[in-house]
């Protein structure tokens, strides 16, 4: 896990798709994100149904989860490390509870502040020429999953 400080940050761009107008500032408290997407070795401990279609290693992260199954995962995570589980799995959308001690999908906000790592550019990185060294995408990933920890992290070590 990574601790991210809080902060205040410009979500959203008024250059970007429709649904990311308009920018607007957030505050964010602290909090901690994990550092690389979840894997097969870390979904196989909470022992749910793997959706995957590339399971070929431990370290590639899982794909083709639903929102309702990440959830799901988040509190089995959590049980296993004695946490509190953030979500109600008695409610339809597994309403989150913020004060529990468990583990929890961040907030669009949360995610956008975590990406940017304290940048007010549109990449953390500079230019979208360094791409290739902080992501796997369709030009450089062969159509296919690839080990976490292979590219650069941000500045914040994600």
């Amino acid at each position: 896990m990574v601790a991210l400080p809080g902060g205040e940050f410009t979500m959203g761009s008024d250059k970007g798709n429709e649904d990311e107008a308009p920018a607007h500032k957030v505050k964010i408290s602290a909090f901690l994100m994990d550092q690389f997407e979840v894997t097969h070795e870390l979904f196989k401990q909470a022992q749910l149904p793997n959706p995957s279609h590339w399971q070929d290693h431990p370290k590639k992260p899982v794909e083709r989860v639903r929102w309702r199954d990440a959830k799901q995962y988040c509190n089995e995570r959590s049980l296993l490390e004695g946490l509190k589980p953030c979500y109600n799995e008695k409610t339809a959308d597994l309403d989150c509870d913020f004060s529990a001690n468990g583990y929890r999908l961040p907030t669009e906000a949360e995610w956008e502040y975590a990406c940017r790592a304290g940048s007010t550019a549109d990449f953390d990185f500079g230019t979208p020429d360094k791409l290739r060294q902080f992501a796997w995408f369709a030009d450089n990933g062969d159509s296919k999953t690839h080990v976490v920890g292979e590219r650069k992290p941000n500045r914040w070590g994600i």
